[in-house]
């Protein structure tokens, strides 16, 4: 779900059926074109458009569904650490980096003047990117 949109399986074997057809009979093709009252590039040009309209949709309507994923699960996360004190905050966020990501640490030298909103939202956008990495493999079955 996270990962990247793939176009429907629907429109890639139409264009593999109609790239398969036209290489092997473009001339049948285009005359039963014309016998039908339309002109073959005209109407090439107009179906390619059409399928490209469909494709954007679809990347369009999957970017929205991305996206309405992303405010569901901020939302249940999003002030989850308010209650939290300064020093609570602080535990938390070493914890973040201890031991596995020790290469991080150098980043955070004034780690001691870091305020208690830019500690939450750390925290906070840890929990949401694991949340998702969560549902993204529960989709796809892992």
């Amino acid at each position: 779900m996270c990962g990247e949109t793939k176009i429907p399986s629907s429109f890639e074997y139409i264009e593999r059926a109609f790239e398969s057809f036209y290489a092997e009979h473009p001339e049948a093709l285009d005359e039963r074109i014309r016998e039908i009252g339309d002109d073959p590039k005209t109407l090439f040009v107009q179906i390619d458009s059409r399928v490209k309209t469909l494709v954007g949709q679809h990347v369009v309507q999957a970017a929205k569904v991305k996206k309405a994923l992303f405010e569901r699960v901020a939302s249940r996360i999003r002030g989850r650490y308010d209650s939290l004190s300064t020093a609570e905050l602080r535990t938390r966020v070493k914890a973040m980096f201890e031991p596995s990501q020790a290469e991080l640490q150098p980043s955070f030298r004034d780690f001691e003047r870091m305020d208690e909103s830019t500690m939450r939202s750390m925290l906070e956008d840890a929990d949401i990117l694991r949340e998702l990495e969560r549902i993204s493999r529960s989709e796809s079955g892992e």
